[in-house]
């Protein structure tokens, strides 16, 4: 995952060229896509789902790339795996989706951009709590 945290497009392309699994996982379950969403990398994100980047792959906790992008407050990441089919309310195994996280770090415009595409206001996590 070296290359993709460290923003090496270029070495990632010849990566996955040289047949490095798009899905490999690291020690805590965590994708490619995932640390490219935590870099906040577009084009990162784009290229590894245009190579077939599983959008809901789950860490050991259940955090999706789309609860990472929503929590860092890469509103443009959000929109793009929104655009790719992520689950907009996909919880982690502590009930947190990715409008829950936007919220709790003070991220108003992936808030905006989540409710703009759907995301519920119901939903619960494991304590009871809603976003509100």
């Amino acid at each position: 995952m070296w290359a993709v945290q460290y923003g090496r497009v270029e070495v990632v392309v010849e990566l996955l060229r040289g047949g490095a699994a798009v899905d490999a996982r690291d020690g805590e379950g965590w994708t490619p896509l995932m640390w490219a969403a935590l870099s906040g990398r577009v084009d990162v994100v784009q290229l590894f789902l245009s190579q077939g980047a599983s959008v809901d792959a789950t860490d050991d906790d259940g955090t999706t790339a789309l609860v990472i992008a929503a929590r860092i407050g890469h509103r443009d990441v959000v929109a793009m795996l929104a655009s790719h089919g992520a689950k907009l309310d996909a919880a982690t195994m502590d009930g947190d989706t990715p409008l829950m996280a936007a919220v709790r770090y003070g991220h108003t415009d992936v808030v905006i951009e989540l409710l703009s595409l759907g995301a519920s206001v119901d939903v619960q996590d494991a304590r009871g709590a809603k976003p509100l």
